[in-house]
C-alpha cells in the first residue's frame, strides 16, 4: 500500500485520537483501545515505512496515549476501592424494591413464629428442633440461658458459624431461580424459626437477656439472609418478568446483580460470626456494651445498604456506571483473537453459554437422571458431618464437604460403573463447550474431522483427569482442580492447530503467559462453583417429599428412595450445568493468551493491509 493511501485511510481516526488526547479528563478504558488501534499502525509503518515522517508521527502519538492510559488507569485497589463505595451501593439503589419486599416477608413471618408459640409453646420444637428446645430448657433451669454460645472454643465455632451462615445465604440466593418461590419460602422458613426461637424465651420469662444476646450477632447475621433474600427476588424477578429484555438477557443481568449482592454481605456474614464466636458469650458484659454492639450493628448495615445508595443516588451515582441495555443475544459475536483481561474473558464465557443454554440444560436433566438411578440401585447412601473439635480439624472438614459438594459424582470413582459415567459425562461436557468456542473462530469449516478429533481427545483428557480420584484422598479433589485448566489449555491447542505436536507444545508455551490473568480467572470460576455447591439439594428435596407423602400413597421405603434418587438428579444436575462456562472460559483464555504470545491476529491484519497495494 502506498503511503499516501495508508494516511489518506487512517488520518481522520488519528485526528480523533489527538482530540481526545487534548481532553482534561479522558476515559482510560477508550484510551485503551485507542492505544491498540494506534499500536497496530505503528507495526504497520515501521515494517513498510521505515524511514517516513509518518512513522515518526504514529511513535510519537502512540508514546501520548500510553502515557494518558498508564496515568489514568485504574489500579487493581482502586478497582476494588470503586467497587464498594459505587458499584454495591448503585445496585442496591436499583433493587430497593426487592430489598423491601424481602425484609416484610420476613418480618411477617417472625411475627408468625412469635405469635404461633406464644399460642402453642410446644410449637419452638417444630421450627427449631426437640433436641435443642430441651438443651435450652435445661440451660435456664440451671440459670444460664446462653450457656448454648459457651459450649464451644471461639476459632472452631467462629469458623463453623461463618461456614454455615453463608452456606445457608447462597441457598436462600440461589432458590431465586425457581421462580424466586424458593427464595420466598426459604424466608418463611427463616423467619418463622427466629420468631419461634426468640420469642420461646419470653414464654420462659427469660425473654430480655435472649434478645440482648442473641442480636448482637443476629443483626448482621438476620439482616444479611434478608439482603440474600432481596438478591434471590431480583434473580427469580429476572427470570419471570424479564420487561423489554430478551429473558435469557434479562436473567443474566439479573444474577449479575444478585451475585454481586452476595458478594457484598460475605464481609458482613463473617464479622457476624466473629461476634459470635468471641464477643456474644461474654454475658457478663456491661449492659450498655453489649446494647452498643446491636446500635452500632444496625448502624452500619443500614448505613451501607440502605442510607448510602439514596445519598450516592441524589448526588448522582459515576458516570462509568452504565445501565443496562437490551442486546440481542442470539447468535451473538464475540472475538476470541482480542487480548482480553479476565473478567472480559468471563463475560464472554457466560454470553456463549447463554446463547447455548438449551443445550447444556438438556445435558444437565439427562445426567442428573442417569446418575439419580446411579445413586438409587448402584451405590449405597452416605451420611456426612463435621467434627468442629478444633480450628484445624474445622477447616479440613468444612474443605473436604465442600470439595464433595462441588465433585458429588466423583465421591464414588472407585465403582467402575460411575467411573466410567464419570470419564462419559467430562468428555462430552469438555468436548462441546470448546467446539462451541472454536466454531466461532473457524466458522464453518467445522469439518467431521474435526468433530471425531475434538471427541477423541477430549475422551483420553476425561479418562486422564478421572484417573485422579483412584487415589483414595481428599488431595484428588484439589489436583483435579489444578489440572483442569491445563486440560482445557491443551485440548484448545490441539483442536485449533489440528496436530497433537504441535499444538501441544504450543498449548505447553502459552499456559503461564498472563499468568495473573489466569489466575484470577480461575480463582473467580472456582469461586462461582464453590458458590453453587452451597446450594443445598436437600432443601428442595424434603419439599418435594413432603409435598409427595402429603398427597400420594407412598409408604417409607418408596419416600426414602424418592429423596435418594431426587438429592443425586439436583446435586448431579446442577453441577454438570454449571461446569462449562469453566470449560469455555479457559478455551477462550487460550486465544487470549495466544494472541499475547503470537501476535497472529495483529499480523493478519498488517497482511491483510499489505495486500491492497
Amino acid at each position: 500500500m502506498k503511503e499516501t493511501k495508508f494516511i489518506d485511510q487512517n488520518q481522520e481516526k488519528w485526528r480523533e485520537f489527538e482530540s481526545l488526547l487534548d481532553k482534561k479528563t479522558n476515559d482510560p478504558n477508550r484510551l485503551s483501545e485507542l492505544y491498540v488501534q494506534i499500536t497496530d499502525d505503528l507495526s504497520f509503518s515501521k515494517t513498510y515505512y521505515k524511514n517516513r515522517l509518518i512513522r515518526a508521527y504514529l511513535n510519537n502519538l502512540s508514546q501520548k496515549v500510553y502515557l494518558s492510559v498508564y496515568k489514568n488507569k485504574k489500579t487493581p485497589l482502586d478497582k476494588l476501592t470503586f467497587f464498594w463505595k459505587e458499584e454495591i451501593p448503585f445496585i442496591f439503589y436499583q433493587c430497593r424494591r426487592e430489598l423491601l419486599i424481602s425484609f416484610v416477608v420476613f418480618f411477617f413471618a417472625a411475627l408468625i413464629g412469635a405469635v404461633s408459640v406464644l399460642n402453642d409453646p410446644e410449637y419452638a420444637e417444630i421450627v427449631t428442633s426437640p433436641s435443642y428446645v430441651q438443651m435450652t430448657k435445661e440451660n435456664i433451669k440451671n440459670g444460664d440461658p446462653m450457656a448454648v454460645y459457651k459450649d464451644e472454643d471461639p476459632l472452631p465455632m467462629f469458623l463453623r458459624i461463618a461456614w454455615n451462615n453463608i452456606r445457608v445465604s447462597f441457598n436462600v440466593f440461589a432458590l431465586g431461580a425457581l421462580a424466586g418461590v424458593g427464595t420466598i419460602m426459604m424466608l418463611i422458613m427463616n423467619g418463622t424459626m427466629l420468631g419461634g426461637f426468640q420469642f420461646f424465651f419470653f414464654d420462659k420469662g427469660v425473654f430480655l437477656e435472649s434478645v440482648v444476646t442473641v442480636w448482637q450477632h443476629g443483626t448482621i447475621e438476620i439482616l444479611s439472609i434478608v439482603i440474600a433474600g432481596a438478591a434471590g427476588i431480583v434473580l427469580g424477578k429476572g427470570l419471570i418478568a424479564p420487561g423489554s429484555y430478551p429473558r435469557l438477557q434479562s436473567f443474566q443481568l439479573a444474577a449479575r446483580k444478585g451475585i454481586i449482592m452476595m458478594i457484598a454481605i460475605i464481609p458482613f456474614i463473617i464479622i457476624a460470626a466473629f461476634i459470635e464466636g468471641y464477643i456474644t458469650r461474654l454475658t457478663g458484659a456491661p449492659m450498655i456494651f453489649r446494647i452498643g454492639m446491636i446500635i452500632l450493628s444496625l448502624l452500619v448495615m443500614f448505613g451501607y445498604f440502605v442510607y448510602l445508595p439514596f445519598v450516592k443516588n441524589k448526588a448522582g451515582f459515576d458516570a462509568t456506571l452504565k445501565f443496562e441495555q437490551a442486546v440481542e443475544t442470539k447468535n451473538l459475536e464475540i472475538s476470541v483473537d482480542k487480548i482480553k483481561s479476565a473478567a472480559e474473558v468471563f463475560a464472554d464465557a457466560f454470553s456463549v453459554f447463554v446463547n447455548e443454554f438449551a443445550k447444556f440444560f438438556s445435558l444437565a436433566i439427562l445426567f442428573g437422571l442417569i446418575y439419580g438411578f446411579l445413586h438409587l440401585y448402584y451405590i449405597a447412601p452416605e451420611v456426612y458431618y463435621i467434627d468442629f473439635y478444633d480450628f484445624w480439624t474445622t477447616l479440613k472438614e468444612i474443605l473436604v464437604i465442600t470439595l464433595q459438594n462441588i465433585f458429588t459424582f466423583f465421591k464414588h470413582g472407585d465403582k467402575i460403573l460411575v467411573w466410567i459415567m464419570n470419564v462419559l459425562t467430562f468428555s462430552v461436557l469438555m468436548s462441546m463447550s470448546i467446539f462451541f468456542v472454536l466454531k466461532r473462530k473457524l466458522k464453518d469449516t467445522f469439518t467431521f474431522k474435526r468433530y471425531f478429533f475434538l471427541g477423541l481427545s477430549s475422551f483420553i483428557s476425561s479418562v486422564i483427569l478421572n484417573a485422579l480420584f483412584f487415589i483414595n484422598s481428599g488431595i484428588s479433589y484439589f489436583l483435579f482442580v489444578l489440572f483442569l485448566p491445563i486440560f482445557i489449555f491443551l485440548l484448545t491447542a490441539i483442536n485449533d492447530k489440528q496436530q497433537v505436536g504441535i499444538g501441544f507444545q504450543l498449548g505447553l508455551n502459552i499456559m503461564f503467559t498472563r499468568f495473573v490473568e489466569s489466575t484470577f480467572l480461575w480463582l473467580m470460576l472456582v469461586f462461582i462453583i464453590a458458590s453453587f455447591s452451597l446450594i443445598n439439594a436437600s432443601v428442595i428435596v424434603s419439599w418435594l417429599v413432603d409435598f409427595i407423602s402429603q398427597n400420594f400413597l407412598m409408604n417409607g421405603d418408596s419416600i426414602y428412595d424418592f429423596y435418594t434418587f431426587a438429592s443425586a438428579f439436583l446435586g448431579i444436575g446442577i453441577f454438570t450445568f454449571i461446569i462449562p462456562i469453566f470449560f469455555i472460559a479457559f478455551s477462550l483464555q487460550y486465544f487470549s493468551n495466544a494472541e499475547v504470545k503470537t501476535a497472529q491476529n495483529l499480523q493478519t491484519k498488517i497482511s491483510l493491509l499489505f495486500g491492497e497495494k
